[in-house]
């Protein structure tokens, strides 16, 4: 028991070990007195010994078990440690539990319990955004069924064969005795005509006479259909198909066109025979003009163009709507002759000799093995 003594000098309160506790005077009195508050409304403080230390005060509850029996329980209520000796924890006769153990702590703890539950939440891993879908990628138009004709023959070509057909049917078309001797020329080439014209109309780069492909495509087809054969009869049908397919290309389409749907099937009007006309005629050329390195070095244009042009056409001729189309060794020939047709054109840019060999006999064993079993 700690005592409060007279020191003989003022009144000032001496501390003295092992004594009862005395009053001194003066000062000493308000000493005592602060001392004392402290030491009870202060409960969990350790007292001070006259040598400045620290004596073994009764353990405080920590803030932290409050804290946690919040959080895990949800109870509001005091978390008390019990005591070593397994009674209630006092100091001069007054019972801790009169007291807060830590008055700062628990008006604290108090305001932090909510702030808790809003950390937990805070913590808890944040919602997954959903992911973007991207849609900066360029994508090239494509035409029925998706499918990107720039894979198979450019614009430039479609338009340069363009011109080399329509030219070749006005030389043809001249009068009833030039037509007569290119009749099935004429239809074969109105035919290949329709064909581009429709490649035209889906191509992802545009023709300078896009806008009126399909006008060209329907009067081709006409053309096509009218000519074949021999004779006045068929001359002056031919001759009305061809002055409005001529006007189209003039810029000016005919009072008379009627209403012309912008897409049909290439089934409906480029007639296979004259698709597959000109295919052989590609054919046939490679074969026969390209046959040194030499060739294929200074025949590269020319070799670009027939190639691409065996590829398109390979591609159109294997559509549905086409007879046989359903059947697998017709889809083997187009197959192969659409690969031919793109190997031999990589072959020439390459300048592989070789491989261009390898690749137009593969384009003649396609035509070869087919034309038994298919041509009309």
């Amino acid at each position: 028991m700690l005592s409060f003594g007279n020191n003989g000098r003022g009144g000032m309160a001496s501390f003295a070990p092992g004594h009862p506790t005395r009053f001194g005077h003066g000062s000493g009195m308000s000493m005592v007195l602060i001392a004392l508050v402290c030491a009870i409304g202060c409960g969990g403080k350790a007292e001070t010994t006259s040598k400045g230390e620290k004596s073994a005060a009764a353990p405080k509850t920590s803030s932290k078990s409050k804290t946690t029996a919040r959080n895990e329980d949800g109870d509001a209520g005091d978390s008390k440690s019990a005591s070593s000796g397994g009674g209630k924890k006092s100091s001069r006769g007054i019972p801790y539990d009169a007291f807060f153990d830590d008055p700062l702590g628990e008006v604290s703890n108090t305001a932090a319990a909510p702030m808790t539950a809003t950390v937990a939440k805070t913590d808890a891993a944040p919602a997954e955004t959903p992911a973007k879908t991207t849609t900066d990628a360029p994508k090239a138009a494509a035409g029925g069924g998706g499918l990107v004709w720039s894979d198979f023959i450019s614009i430039d070509v479609v338009q340069d064969e363009t011109k080399k057909l329509r030219n070749q049917i006005t030389t043809d078309m001249q009068g009833p005795g030039s037509y007569n001797k290119k009749c099935k020329d004429i239809s074969w080439d109105a035919a290949a005509l329709a064909g581009l014209a429709g490649i035209g109309i889906e191509h992802s780069e545009a023709a300078s006479w896009k806008s009126n492909a399909h006008f060209i495509r329907d009067f081709c087809s006409e053309l096509s259909s009218a000519s074949g054969q021999p004779g006045k009869e068929y001359f002056d049908k031919s001759k009305v198909a061809y002055e409005k397919l001529a006007s189209v290309f003039g810029g000016t389409v005919p009072a008379d066109a009627g209403d012309v749907v912008a897409k049909r099937p290439f089934s409906e009007t480029a007639e296979r025979s004259g698709l597959m006309k000109r295919i052989e005629r590609a054919s046939e050329w490679l074969r026969l003009n390209i046959n040194t390195e030499a060739k294929l070095k200074s025949e590269m244009e020319t070799i670009q163009h027939e190639a691409m042009l065996i590829a398109a056409f390979g591609k159109i001729i294997a559509m549905e709507g086409y007879p046989d189309t359903e059947e697998a060794d017709y889809q083997k020939y187009a197959t192969d002759l659409i690969t031919g047709g793109k190997e031999a054109g990589e072959a020439a840019k390459d300048m592989n000799y070789a491989k261009f060999t390898e690749s137009i006999n593969k384009i003649g064993k396609s035509c070869t093995e087919c034309h038994p079993k298919y041509a009309q």
